[in-house]
């Protein structure tokens, strides 16, 4: 299924959306045959998703498939408000989270993209804190307990490990192993630290795992903020913060919606603190209320547009 489903484009939302107007950017393919897809494989898709709906792990979903310029599946499953029993439609517009990571990752492949790194190359060549890695082992301690023994990794990490999450880093609130609780201790990712005192703080912590031998959510798209930083100024690129920069990445002025523009940049909830704006030199990336500040990301439209 993986490889039938290989350069696609897969949108599956899960959350509660809004309303937005319906406008496809893109033809429809006849079949899914049409661009190489599977009909067959495609309808599993689907089975999955219905039965995470029927199970009540989430309300509704929109799943949208592309290929090659055209549009090889596009439904909508279950409810928009489950609890009223409106059906999910396909021009729901939905709230989601973590977009700061495809942005650097894309930044990231903008430097590949103009030869100034490749995605195999060591991590280490370009921060040399990271270098030699460690992995953690747990192992009993003869008194009820656990304690903590590195080995050295088998090799070291690689921009594509950081690209795909299988760096070993993590998140210090994704477990209660001793290397979450060493992140906890060590204060990783702090509201006062700067990209390179995260780097430095991961140079000194061991992997959770080897590099390319598990997928873990963690921190490894913050390490590629710093990875920007540092090569820019190693080879002479320039960082994503000018206002053209910005547009480069992001395609548009502002983050317009297909019949009402501007409504996902201007109408944000009455509650969301104004996107702040970051020094000169700098990419923020991360989640917000976590406090990281290792990088940071520019405002993503400009209010007095």
């Amino acid at each position: 299924m993986l490889r039938a489903l290989n350069a696609a484009v897969i949108v599956a939302l899960l959350v509660a959306p809004v309303y937005a107007q319906p406008a496809e950017v893109l033809p429809r393919a006849k079949t899914p045959e049409e661009v190489g897809l599977s009909s067959e494989r495609l309808a599993r898709v689907r089975t999955v998703t219905a039965g995470h709906i029927e199970t009540g792990h989430v309300p509704g979903a929109v799943i949208l498939v592309a290929r090659h310029g055209k549009i090889a599946y596009f439904e909508s499953l279950g409810f928009r408000d489950r609890a009223a029993g409106a059906p999910m439609t396909k021009d729901a517009l939905f709230r989601i989270y973590s977009m700061t990571k495809p942005i650097t990752s894309v930044a990231v492949m903008m430097l590949v993209e103009e030869g100034r790194l490749q995605i195999s190359d060591p991590v280490s060549r370009y921060l040399p804190e990271l270098s030699k890695p460690k992995v953690a082992v747990e192992k009993p301690d003869g008194a009820g307990g656990k304690t903590l023994e590195v080995v050295d990794a088998p090799r070291e990490i690689t921009v594509q490990d950081l690209l795909r999450h299988t760096s070993g880093f993590t998140y210090g609130t994704r477990g209660d192993s001793l290397v979450h609780r060493a992140y906890r201790e060590a204060r990783v990712g702090s509201r006062d630290d700067t990209n390179a005192d995260l780097v430095a703080k991961l140079g000194r912590l061991p992997l959770l795992h080897a590099p390319a031998t598990r997928w873990e959510y963690g921190v490894s798209t913050d390490v590629l903020g710093r990875l920007v930083e540092v090569v820019s100024v190693l080879r002479g690129a320039h960082l994503p913060t000018s206002r053209d920069d910005r547009h480069r990445i992001l395609g548009a002025r502002r983050q317009d919606v297909p019949g009402r523009p501007a409504v996902a940049a201007t109408r944000r909830a009455a509650n969301d603190p104004p996107l702040r704006r970051g020094r000169p030199g700098s990419l923020r990336v991360g989640r917000r209320g976590t406090g990281r500040k290792h990088a940071r990301l520019p405002a993503l439209h400009d209010d007095a547009a």
